[in-house]
């Protein structure tokens, strides 16, 4: 009332004014606020597809070494091993089967049956 009196104005104008005010500080805020949002988004999204892009190179990595040849035999005998002292004399050529495949059971290998987000990885 002081103010309106003091402005010489009806105190409908002054709080419309007041509203008016209130409504467009409340719009610039959603404004910053979206303005905010939207560059978060992006910067999430940006990391989003470079990651999927690291899962497609290794997937691809990953069905380059499952192609090929799975197994190499590695023979050592005694003259290659050097001595040991507590090796039986049957046991002088030894046959090590080493594969190139990724273990199944590898805590890093994502797979569809190990996680059930796997189609947000691709």
């Amino acid at each position: 009332m002081q103010l309106a009196r003091a402005l010489g104005l009806q105190p409908r104008q002054i709080a419309i004014w007041f509203q008016n005010r209130r409504a467009r500080w409340k719009t610039k805020q959603l404004e910053k606020d979206y303005d905010l949002l939207k560059r978060q988004f992006e910067a999430i999204k940006a990391d989003n597809d470079a990651l999927k892009a690291q899962n497609q190179k290794l997937h691809a990595e990953i069905l380059a070494l499952k192609s090929r040849e799975p197994t190499e035999s590695i023979n050592l005998n005694k003259e290659t091993e050097g001595s040991c002292s507590n090796r039986s004399e049957n046991s002088s050529d030894i046959k090590l089967d080493i594969s190139r495949t990724p273990a199944i059971d590898s805590p890093y290998l994502i797979t569809q049956q190990t996680d059930p987000f796997f189609h947000l990885h691709l």
